[in-house]
This record gives structure tokens, C-alpha cells and sequence, in this order.
């Protein structure tokens, strides 16, 4: 008698983060938010070995912005998936992850990435940058 399949349990949370800027002449509307996806090693086997994979998109405000809400969600990765984890993850980037202004929106905006203060938050880990559509 064959076994019925045990498809592992799925979930994803959500962890909203916070625009806590003291004195921001500008505050984010809508600041980014932590999603915790487990139990995907079945669709995404390479996540056996254990390294997490992270996706950052969407992060189009200026550099110091950025920084403050990676603070956040550094925390939360850490708590979330233990900071040994997080030190090898494998991090996808948006390559338009720069701003010259959080006020600004489309090209207006486009300003050169200044990403080393990411990497340095994955001294064992790989970061990517993804352009294009």
C-alpha cells in the first residue's frame, strides 16, 4: 500500500518594520517588511545546505534610510534564524536599491548603490545584485 505523500508545513510571517528616524525631514509611508518563509527546501532544495537565502527589493530611499531599517531587519533575521545563519546567507539585491532622495520617485530618484554597508553584515555570505526586469 503506497504512503500518502508528507509534504512539509509552509509558512510565511511578516514583520513590519519602522521609519523611528528622530528629526527625518521626510518619513517612509510605507517602510519595508521582513518575510520569513519556512519549510521551501522542497521547491528550493539548495536551502538544505542551510544557508538563507535573503531578498532585499524595493529599497529606494537614500543610503542613511536604508541603514536604519537594516538595522531593524538584521535584528529580526537574527533572531529569527540565528546570526551564524545569517553571516553565510546567500542575498539577492534589487541593483536599483539606491536613492538621491526618499522624496524622490522614478529616474529622478536613480542615484549609484552604495551597498558595502550590507556586505558587511555577511562576512561568510554572498551578495548579488540583480538588474533587469
Amino acid at each position: 500500500m503506497a504512503q500518502p505523500s508528507q509534504e512539509p508545513h509552509t509558512s510565511i510571517d511578516q514583520i513590519p518594520l519602522y521609519d523611528n528616524r528622530k528629526g527625518a525631514a521626510f518619513r517612509i509611508k510605507h517602510p519595508p517588511t521582513v518575510h520569513i518563509a519556512r519549510g521551501y527546501e522542497v521547491h528550493l532544495p539548495f536551502l538544505r545546505a542551510g544557508r538563507p537565502l535573503i531578498c532585499i527589493s524595493d529599497w529606494q530611499i537614500e543610503t542613511a534610510t536604508q541603514r536604519h531599517f537594516w538595522e531593524q531587519a538584521l535584528q529580526t533575521l537574527d533572531n529569527e534564524l540565528g546570526a551564524e545563519a545569517v553571516a553565510r546567507a546567500i542575498v539577492l539585491v534589487a541593483g536599483d536599491m539606491a536613492s538621491a532622495g526618499n522624496e524622490l520617485r522614478g529616474v529622478k530618484s536613480d542615484a549609484v548603490p552604495e551597498l558595502d554597508w550590507l556586505r558587511d553584515s555577511f562576512p561568510n555570505g554572498d551578495v548579488h545584485i540583480v538588474y533587469g526586469n
